[in-house]
């Protein structure tokens, strides 16, 4: 999805892949890539590519999580701030380009919040609560 409009901005611009490369400047196989849907990279290349677009600083994570939160499978609990945090989390552990002990904490922190989640819901029957 972000390839997407990345492509369709920069077309919408008259600019090849080269020149919105050199003027973000970064490599052309890079934006190629990103354009492409190949892979995530660093946030400050992405905020290279909304300069070399003419669009306001942070579009290409909203877009990102967008399309995260879009493409998520429903959660028991209902709950979108909840489903947004571990849409987020998700996208951090399963991104190649993070280090590997901030994918590790992701994962965890995952894995805490549903624990967490959990216990509040059975907290929550035990006292009769609707959750």
């Amino acid at each position: 999805m972000l390839g997407q409009k990345i492509k369709a901005r920069r077309t919408e611009l008259h600019m090849s892949i080269s020149a919105a490369a050199r003027v973000a400047g970064i490599n052309r196989s890079t934006w190629g890539a990103v354009e492409r849907g190949e892979r995530e990279t660093e946030d400050y290349t992405y905020g290279a590519i909304e300069r070399a677009l003419n669009w306001e600083a942070g579009k290409a994570q909203t877009i990102l999580a967008q399309a995260s939160a879009s493409t998520m499978p429903p959660q028991a609990t209902g709950d979108s701030q909840f489903d947004a945090l571990i849409a987020w989390l998700t996208r951090v552990a399963n991104n190649p380009n993070r280090e590997p002990h901030i994918r590790a904490i992701a994962r965890a922190q995952i894995e805490q919040a549903m624990a967490l989640r959990d216990a509040d819901q059975a907290e929550g029957r035990a006292r009769g609560e609707a959750v």
